[in-house]
């Protein structure tokens, strides 16, 4: 897989005319950096980038530095800091260059496409997004694993495929899709394919290929103050909705857990998550207010259980 990435990069680089590349990714996962150093070499003694300079850069671990305007500050060693809200910048600059940023999987794509050819890529998977995707499956299943699968085959599928069913053969009550900033979808959802389209469509999106599986035993409000608190500690100090909002959150989350909430207090969690994913300037108020909202859009019983 990274030699397919390598080798994708070098083939966007020569497209384009460039002579620099970046491998960007979080501290959370340390080891990489003397992995993907070690491919790079060796593909520089193969003669495959002969042309192309790679860099393997380690960001900070927080949630605003997956914002394009953010990490793209990085080789510059500046502070990760966003300056406009724009996730997708349409002719973004790295060193003051013109540049393109891509996820790892679109590289690792290249190659195999340029040798098979499109009509053959477009054949795998759901017509209008053919291709594979990387899975990692989590939670109340008996196999926790990864795995490659087209983009036509459904939750339910990698679940009771790959997962091998639910552990104690307990029934599912939600499975959050795209990573830990993913929304939760119910178990009525299950045969929703996992293409763009399919899921968008269930109020969800693919994102990083991640899909945490809870059964029926699991509090939706204990899960949804878990992963806020998650983000909560991640604000980037650029601007204040995030931290005071995420305060907000994190007060009101608390209330339902020592059952003293309230319906008002419903309503004020999706008003201050509106209020936050509206004016922040990086990507980490979606992120956090994503998968809380879903809970309670899907799952509000476990919230009206706790209301005084």
């Amino acid at each position: 897989m990274i030699h397919s990435i390598l080798e994708g990069m070098a083939i966007c680089a020569y497209a384009i005319g460039a002579h620099k590349g970046f491998i960007y990714f979080r501290s959370t996962y340390p080891s990489l950096e003397k992995t993907l150093n070690l491919a790079v070499n060796q593909a520089k003694g193969k003669g495959i980038l002969d042309n192309l300079d790679i860099e393997v850069l380690m960001g900070a671990e927080a949630a605003a530095n997956k914002n394009e305007t953010v990490f793209k500050k990085s080789p510059t060693r500046h502070r990760g800091e966003p300056k406009y809200r724009s996730f997708h910048p349409p002719f973004p600059d790295l060193q003051e260059q013109p540049a393109i940023i891509n996820n790892i999987e679109t590289y690792a794509n290249i190659p195999h496409i340029i040798e098979k050819g499109a009509s053959w890529f477009a054949g795998i998977g759901a017509a209008n997004f053919p291709g594979t995707k990387v899975i990692t499956l989590s939670g109340d299943v008996k196999n926790r694993t990864f795995m490659e699968v087209p983009t036509n085959v459904t939750i339910r599928e990698i679940i009771e495929k790959f997962g091998q069913g639910m552990r104690e053969d307990r029934k599912v009550k939600a499975i959050q899709v795209g990573g830990a900033s993913g929304s939760f979808i119910p178990k009525a959802l299950l045969d929703t394919p996992i293409d763009f389209d399919s899921l968008a469509a269930a109020g969800a999106a693919l994102g990083s290929g991640a899909f945490l599986v809870l059964d029926e035993g699991r509090d939706m409000v204990d899960v949804a103050a878990r992963i806020a608190e998650l983000f909560i500690s991640e604000p980037d100090g650029k601007c204040p909705f995030c931290q005071k909002g995420g305060e907000g959150i994190r007060e009101i989350l608390e209330k339902f857990h020592s059952y003293k909430g309230t319906s008002k207090d419903l309503a004020e969690l999706k008003r201050l998550g509106e209020t936050m994913v509206s004016n922040c300037l990086c990507g980490l108020s979606p992120r956090l207010v994503n998968p809380l909202i879903s809970t309670i859009n899907n799952f509000a019983i476990d919230y009206y259980t706790k209301i005084q």
